[in-house]
């Protein structure tokens, strides 16, 4: 089942992989300030709902050194978004809306909080990005048990740091006058408000609520129609991050990247950074890994003129490794010119030499040029701004290098 959804496979849900424009506006009782970012607020964002999803992987940490983790980190993702595609829904208009009705699933209002607040977070990180021209890696995990905002971002430029609080709600019903709400309901203020009180002690300058709200179905009137809604606190605190601790931060953000595509020297180097800075030393280990040509394993793509270092699995040899299809089938297969997919991750070589030099302040800065989300034709190519490549494609030349590798690895070339 969860095969399905993989990306390349015809029986995706391609509803997930529309382009949905949806309009962005700020409160009218507490908008950001005009001053937070370099450029102005967009007036609409674009996105496809796998590329919100896609972006969760954030959350995951691959422990240990298996055999491929880019296919742990496929397999998790497929069960995300399986889970989405039985609550959530993409009509032609580009409304996104929740259901709980119909077909063989009902489900309690619990269900859709899981994978609503991942899609949401993966928007509003999409938004922060092109808004305030910062890359991913500027985003992180808020740590602490109190009441406190779910992420903070670095103004890489600007040297302040903000939290950002994200939430997922239904679009509240049209005012009398059947326009929009353009403010919070008394409940979300309060909340807000009491993420907001921890933000001095956080050395946060402020705290930014972005509340996605989904639609409800097509026949709906515009003003129950999906939108992103920014609220921010007032007066500014004049705080400025520790180097240190925006070092510490960027190291656990790539150690969680390496680990999952399987980049074991890189991973293995922000460990040791990690235990130096923790020590209160320089971190700045030196590389211990191969001199002058990549690790063994690490396998080259190009996007977009970009060069990246990662690892691979193939649909074929998963069935197989998983005895859905035996050696004879999979031979029968490839004779018969299927191939089926290939699914790559990698990472920016400038990442990469970035994380062997020590050069945090630059890797801190990188914002990869070829970042972009492109699904057509049964190919998926997505880079994110922190340099990494994801690719999800058919295999269909029996003389290329993929489909070569696959019969290498089933002992056929």
């Amino acid at each position: 089942m969860m095969a399905n959804y993989t990306v390349s496979n015809s029986a995706y849900p391609q509803q997930f992989l529309q382009q949905l424009t949806v309009p962005v506006i700020t409160d009218s009782k507490q908008p950001p300030p005009a001053t937070m970012g370099a450029s102005p607020l967009p007036a609409t964002l674009v996105f496809s709902f796998d590329e919100a999803i896609s972006m969760a992987d954030r959350h995951l940490f691959i422990q240990g050194r298996p055999a491929n983790p880019v296919q742990m980190v496929c397999d998790w993702t497929n069960v995300l978004r399986w889970e989405s595609s039985v609550f959530w829904s993409v009509d032609p208009t580009t409304n996104w809306y929740g259901h709980n009705t119909g077909g063989p699933y009902h489900f309690t209002s619990e269900h859709p909080t899981h994978s609503g607040e991942l899609i949401a977070e993966g928007i509003a990180i999409k938004l922060l990005t092109s808004w305030l021209g910062i890359p991913r890696q500027a985003v992180w995990f808020l740590p602490g048990t109190g009441a406190r905002p779910d992420y903070q971002i670095n103004m890489i430029h600007g040297g302040s740091q903000y939290g950002v609080e994200v939430r997922c709600r239904r679009s509240p019903p049209p005012l009398v006058s059947r326009q929009a709400r353009t403010y919070l309901f008394a409940p979300d203020y309060k909340s807000l408000a009491k993420k907001k009180a921890g933000t001095v002690a956080s050395g946060l300058a402020a705290t930014l609520g972005i509340y996605c709200y989904y639609g409800l179905p097509a026949n709906s009137c515009a003003a129950e129609k999906p939108r992103i809604h920014l609220a921010d606190p007032p007066a500014q605190i004049d705080a400025l991050p520790s180097e240190r601790e925006v070092i510490k931060h960027l190291i656990r953000y790539y150690t969680g990247v390496t680990s999952r595509i399987g980049l074991w020297s890189h991973l293995e180097h922000l460990e040791r950074a990690r235990e130096l800075l923790d020590g209160g030393l320089a971190p700045e280990p030196a590389w211990t890994g191969a001199q002058g040509r990549w690790p063994f394993g690490y396998l080259a793509r190009e996007a977009e003129g970009q060069q990246y270092r990662g690892r691979w699995f193939s649909s074929m040899i998963l069935s197989w490794q998983r005895q859905e299809l035996s050696r004879a089938e999979i031979v029968a297969l490839l004779q018969a010119g299927v191939y089926g997919t290939v699914t790559y991750h990698g990472v920016n070589e400038r990442v990469l030499q970035f994380i062997e030099q020590c050069q945090w302040t630059a890797l801190l800065d990188f914002f990869d040029p070829a970042t972009a989300y492109i699904s057509n034709a049964g190919l998926l190519q997505h880079v994110t701004s922190d340099g990494v490549l994801k690719l999800d494609y058919r295999v269909t030349d029996p003389d290329s290098r993929d489909a070569r590798d696959v019969r290498a690895s089933l002992d056929l070339e």
